[in-house]
């Protein structure tokens, strides 16, 4: 049993509020991928007891979410798979409220159990009671009333995913996304999503400047693990990005330390690769990664924006650009910018030029 729907976030967060009001109701968050850290995977995987306990509740991110709901009364889901639920909303790859993934309210049809049927069947009345009935799916009314302006798309939130719009006739008409962006006269590539990635060069005390900046909205763990093979393990667990500056990590070579603000189940991976000789004249590229998560990604956003605001910013035509630390810029004329290769060096006029590899050798020795 499944039913499709396609609305925004606050649609959908009105309909469960309803739904609340006349029931009791458990969301399990159900990842397909996840940190493998017990200190991690173990509070992002706690069930919630409301939709307002989700950051953003109903806004589709990465990794199509989906989410079990039951009843605190129902036991078969020791047996059975519960209720899922997964939101609508752009595409991964999009920043376009306008074109929207079909979400969907799905129990699988091997489930008898009692509690789980009637549930289904209850939710689904507040979707037919809310939403208007278009061909084989459920549209929120304000998304219906200027349906010409939307794109919908099928099943899936990546570029394979076959799409359709209304015609003049009010019929679904299957169209191509980009063909789709031409006829409203706009360009795709002007919405499209940044990638969850930055790289840059810091010490590791300006990089815990930053971390504090997130520290005064988010409370946060950090997790420190080291790799053997495909085995992950533990080494750190602290709270403040201050302890950070009293260990000495040279020995393990690049640090990865994971960034998770408890309270929205947000995380970001950081590799914290400093300096590359013991002088302090080669600085080696550390990086921050958000994780993909149906949770949101406004942990790693704010952290992308402070290392934009605070760091200094240089123009490299084919690897830049460049995010310098106050103390990296501040020594940038006596520093070497270690990609392993190539290298980079910086004159007085902040052009960044090759390091070659005679040049290389003499810095070495």
């Amino acid at each position: 049993m499944e039913i499709f729907f396609y609305c925004t976030p606050q649609k959908l967060k009105d309909l469960f509020f309803e739904i609340e009001q006349r029931y009791s109701l458990i969301y399990q968050p159900f990842f397909g991928r996840v940190p493998s850290i017990a200190e991690i995977d173990t509070p992002l995987r706690k069930p919630l007891s409301s939709y307002r306990e989700f950051h953003n509740f109903g806004k589709a991110y990465s990794g199509t979410p989906c989410f079990w709901i039951y009843t605190p009364d129902d036991t078969s889901i020791e047996t059975d798979t519960p209720l899922s639920l997964r939101f609508s909303g752009p595409p991964v790859y999009l920043e376009d409220d306008h074109v929207l993934c079909e979400g969907s309210l799905f129990l699988s049809a091997e489930n008898k159990a009692v509690l789980p049927r009637t549930l289904y069947k209850n939710i689904k009345h507040f979707f037919v009671q809310h939403f208007v009935k278009s061909g084989y799916c459920y549209i929120d009314p304000d998304v219906y009333t200027n349906r010409s302006e939307y794109l919908f798309v099928q099943r899936d939130y990546n570029f394979l995913s076959p799409a359709w719009c209304f015609d003049d006739s009010n019929k679904h008409v299957p169209i191509d996304i980009d063909t789709w962006y031409l006829q409203k006269g706009k360009n795709k590539e002007c919405y499209q999503s940044p990638k969850l990635k930055i790289e840059f060069f810091t010490s590791v005390s300006d990089l815990v400047q930053i971390l504090s900046e997130l520290e005064s909205k988010y409370k946060i763990k950090y997790v420190e693990t080291t790799h053997q093979g495909r085995t992950t393990y533990t080494q750190n667990v602290f709270y403040s990005a201050k302890a950070l500056e009293n260990m000495d990590g040279r020995s393990m070579g690049v640090r990865q330390i994971w960034v998770y603000a408890e309270a929205i189940r947000m995380f970001i991976c950081l590799s914290i690769d400093d300096f590359y000789d013991s002088e302090k004249k080669i600085i080696n590229m550390s990086s921050a990664i958000g994780a993909n998560n149906p949770f949101g990604d406004q942990l790693y956003i704010d952290f992308e924006s402070a290392i934009k605001q605070n760091f200094c910013t240089l123009d490299e035509k084919h690897y830049g650009p460049f995010y310098l630390s106050p103390t990296i810029y501040s020594n940038r004329l006596n520093m070497v910018l270690n990609l392993n290769d190539p290298r980079f060096r910086i004159t007085d006029h902040d052009k960044i030029i090759p390091v070659w590899r005679k040049e290389w050798e003499q810095i070495q020795n």
